[in-house]
């Protein structure tokens, strides 16, 4: 379809009649269109699904394979011992250089099986296997090696780079073909091993947790080491990640006594400490007081950081223990007033707000999505957020959007964007006739421009926007 340019009557005097459109107001524009165009399709044909099930953390972002996935994406699997190192490649004819272009094949170590995971058919009277390894010669050592090919169908076995295992880890990976598929037992075995000295061990445990249900974590509840999630949501080293996986436990095992924390955090407001710790410095600056006092406001700043760690996953906790308390809508209530309609909020704060509200639309028992809507529809008034909430609301089937997006666009969104409405009823006409649209290519002429058959007759501008039409 070919986009009409603004016309004369649209801009104020002495402006380009061509000026480019933001791409604000592009996006904008994107997203109105879809939810036009999907209210014109019909509610029953909209179902607009989530992929795939709602993470254990859905606020948490799986940062490596984990090492089941590793072994399922193998066709061999063993852990093995060096029995002897790949040979040194050969030093640069000139003497200086003290080694040369690595071969490949000069890199192959001989490795001992010690304990075959997967693909024992595969390794029918084989002992020892040969891996590319350049690292540190420890023959105690075991190493997790996996290996692609089919020997029964006479392919050869090609092995991976070896992967170096404590002897914990060792043990713990002789565990993982056993465990269950899925399940709050899958997870049982994992929860100890969250955030383990064994940084290898915390980090498969941490990606478990990610890639798992949330009704898996929910099912694990009884189970959940309540004090140690505290503990590492108040650890001021703990990752973000991480404290979003934490948050989002304690959001199924937590009860009215966490509130108080989960308060404290989400209306801490770094806006109005900062100035004042930093108004009370300056004063005590200009009295001749020490300079530490400067000190005081980074401080702050820091703590203020700190605490924000997970907003998303926070929001989201402190909802689900309001809504099992029957209070659900009295939390919404709060985080409207601290991130949806302060006009001071820091912005940063408002996306980690509207995810929650996400988690919450998906999960869809928590809070009723009308309260869920309610809340989203107020960042329509953000110019930074609208066009996202928009296709949000579009999703959650709210089609009050159309009425309120026609009669009352952003602010930001340029004036020529959107047709000129009128007092006339009636969807917008390009031209008085079919022939004459099809001629101007559907683009209105500027008022006061002559029609095709009328000498100084006026062009009505169109008189509704396209959405007010299709409603």
């Amino acid at each position: 379809m070919k986009t009409c340019p603004p016309t004369a009557a649209q801009h104020p005097a002495g402006q380009r009649t061509t000026a480019p459109r933001t791409a604000r107001s592009r996006s904008w524009l994107v997203a109105l269109a879809a939810a036009a165009g999907l209210l014109a399709c019909g509610r029953g044909a909209l179902a607009i699904e989530h992929l795939g099930h709602t993470a254990a953390c859905p606020f948490c972002t799986a940062e490596m394979q984990t090492l089941s996935e590793e072994i399922a994406g193998a066709d061999v699997v063993v852990i093995g011992r060096l029995v002897k190192p790949a040979l040194p490649p050969d030093p640069v004819p000139d003497g200086v250089t003290p080694y040369g272009t690595i071969d490949p094949d000069t890199g192959r170590a001989l490795f001992s099986i010690v304990h075959t995971l997967k693909g024992g058919d595969e390794l029918l009277g084989v002992d020892t296997i040969e891996a590319t390894y350049f690292g540190t010669v420890d023959y105690e050592k075991q190493f997790f090696i996996r290996g692609m090919g089919d020997t029964l169908e006479g392919e050869t076995v090609e092995y991976a780079i070896p992967i170096g295992l404590s002897p914990l880890a060792a043990e713990y990976v002789k565990q993982l073909p056993g465990l269950p598929e899925g399940g709050a037992d899958r997870l049982a075995f994992f929860q100890p091993y969250l955030e383990h000295e064994d940084r290898q061990l915390a980090q498969d445990a941490y990606d478990e947790f990610a890639r798992a249900p949330y009704g898996d974590l929910k099912d694990l509840t009884p189970r959940i080491d309540k004090p140690r999630v505290l503990a590492m949501i108040r650890d001021p080293l703990i990752s973000p990640n991480r404290r979003r996986l934490f948050f989002t436990m304690l959001g199924v095992c937590g009860g009215r006594q966490d509130l108080p924390l989960l308060e404290s955090l989400i209306q801490s407001d770094g806006g109005v400490l900062t100035p004042a710790t930093d108004a009370i410095t300056q004063a005590g600056l200009a009295a001749g007081g020490p300079f530490a006092g400067t000190l005081a406001v980074e401080t702050v700043t820091r703590d203020q950081r700190r605490d924000k760690l997970g907003l998303d996953a926070m929001i989201g906790c402190y909802l689900t223990l309001k809504a099992s308390l029957g209070e659900g809508d009295q939390a919404l209530d709060l985080v409207d007033r601290r991130f949806f309609s302060n006009p001071d909020v820091d912005q940063t704060h408002v996306y980690p707000a509207l995810m929650a509200l996400r988690f919450l639309a998906e999960e869809g028992d928590i809070i009723p999505l009308d309260r869920v809507k309610q809340s989203a529809r107020l960042l329509l008034d953000n110019d930074d957020y609208a066009e996202q909430v928009i296709l949000d609301l579009t999703r959650w089937e709210d089609w009050s959007l159309v009425e309120r997006l026609a009669g009352a666009p952003p602010s930001w969104l340029p004036s020529w964007s959107l047709p000129p409405r009128s007092s006339s009823a009636g969807p917008a006409r390009c031209g008085p006739s079919a022939s004459s649209a099809r001629r101007h290519a559907g683009c209105p002429r500027p008022t006061g421009a002559p029609t095709g058959g009328q000498t100084g007759a006026a062009t009505r501008p169109p008189t509704a926007s396209p959405l007010s039409a299709r409603a």
